[in-house]
């Protein structure tokens, strides 16, 4: 009795609405087909914490930076001013000032040579020459002449010229000037020369500034004994171009 009843039930699920089938058929296909499990995913090293992300922005919306960024290589940075700068110099005080050095004027050495030049009777013209030492340039700032002809006679010209390379670079010409006669033999009288301020340059080397002074010729010139005048250079010394 009971068997028959369980057919009959069975019977009506399988007459019963296609939607009731479908589903009494899909179950039994679900427990008939094998499952598969997902597959395991790679476990990641310590350094990937995640995915690669790669961010593109244009250069009015640039990506913000925080912290400390080390650049390697030698990149071209383009660094714009903002505001106003201060800059100083550490260290500068009165008690520790920074170092300054003209680089338009080199290390002086001061010069000054005084030579003595002697008319003899016959000499209408008399020369000096001043050495400039090796390595060295000399500019010339003054040039005096003091001295005494005997009366009658005069002191015509004075000049002074420097050479460069073995070549006259320069001449200068100053007019003497008579102050008078002295109450001594022969009333010599008195010429002097200066130049006030002056440059002129002269290189190392023998002779290489000379100068020269010139009488006027009188009849019986061999008779007058010999007269002196002193002649003062005056100027500094800087180290010659290399």
């Amino acid at each position: 009795m009971n068997n028959e009843k369980s057919f009959k039930n069975l019977l009506s699920l399988v007459t019963a609405a296609p939607t009731v089938r479908m589903a009494i058929l899909t179950a039994a296909l679900a427990l008939a087909i094998p499952q598969q499990l997902p597959a395991q995913q790679p476990q990641q090293s310590p350094q990937q914490s995640g995915p690669s992300v790669t961010v593109v922005n244009t250069s009015a919306n640039p990506v913000p930076v925080v912290g400390t960024i080390s650049i390697g290589g030698a990149p071209t940075v383009n660094a714009q001013q903002s505001g106003s700068w201060n800059v100083g110099i550490a260290g500068n005080s009165a008690t520790n000032p920074l170092q300054v050095h003209d680089v338009d004027h080199a290390s002086r050495t001061s010069y000054a040579q005084t030579k003595k030049l002697t008319f003899n009777g016959p000499d209408r013209a008399i020369l000096g020459n001043f050495d400039v030492p090796d390595g060295k340039r000399l500019i010339i700032e003054s040039f005096s002449v003091f001295g005494k002809l005997p009366s009658g006679n005069k002191l015509v010209a004075s000049s002074i010229n420097a050479f460069q390379g073995g070549e006259q670079f320069g001449t200068q010409h100053y007019p003497p000037v008579f102050t008078g006669n002295t109450e001594e033999t022969f009333e010599p009288g008195v010429f002097i020369v200066s130049s006030g301020k002056m440059h002129l340059e002269a290189v190392a080397g023998n002779g290489t500034v000379t100068v020269r002074l010139e009488r006027d010729h009188i009849i019986g010139l061999s008779t007058i004994p010999p007269f002196s005048f002193e002649v003062d250079v005056t100027g500094y010394l800087v180290d010659a171009p290399q």
